[in-house]
């Protein structure tokens, strides 16, 4: 069975080095503040990285965009061919695992709505949650002042 461990983080960017490296800027929390909705991001982008053993038979991964509403929208898939082209790789190199990069970029990235946004990972029939953000409005305030200590 392909059981692939797959890490995603959302970011305002990621930038490709001139020495091979991705420097990861501005790794958003959990949950970010938005004020009033509906809002957008100037650009959000999706960091994302499958680690599989060389040995697996490898399957496609259809990585997908949940929005709160509950849509999905197809991001990228990942081919079988590309899969095992890491694992012929790494085998030459004697490395227990293969690993696969992928940064999925959006400009102007719509809210329409406070709520959890989620990035899916669909092998086979089965979907594996890989990361989520939620856009939430500002804490909501008291009307009462605390009472001042005795």
């Amino acid at each position: 069975m392909f059981t692939p461990s797959i890490v995603g983080l959302f970011c305002e960017d990621v930038r490709d080095e001139k020495n091979g490296q991705q420097t990861i800027v501005g790794v958003f929390p959990d949950a970010t503040f938005v004020g009033s909705v509906p809002a957008v991001f100037p650009k959000l982008v999706l960091y994302v990285r499958t680690v599989f053993s060389p040995n697996d038979e490898v399957e496609i991964i259809t990585m997908l965009l949940k929005n709160a509403d509950g849509e999905e929208i197809e991001m990228n898939k990942v081919p079988v061919e590309l899969l095992r082209g890491a694992q012929n790789e790494v085998r030459k190199t004697g490395s227990p695992v293969a690993t696969i990069v992928s940064v999925l970029g959006f400009a102007n990235f719509p809210i329409p709505t406070h709520g959890r946004i989620a990035l899916l990972a669909r092998i086979g029939k089965r979907d594996h949650t890989v990361c989520t953000l939620k856009f939430q409005g500002p804490p909501a305030t008291s009307s009462t002042e605390p009472s001042p200590p005795v």
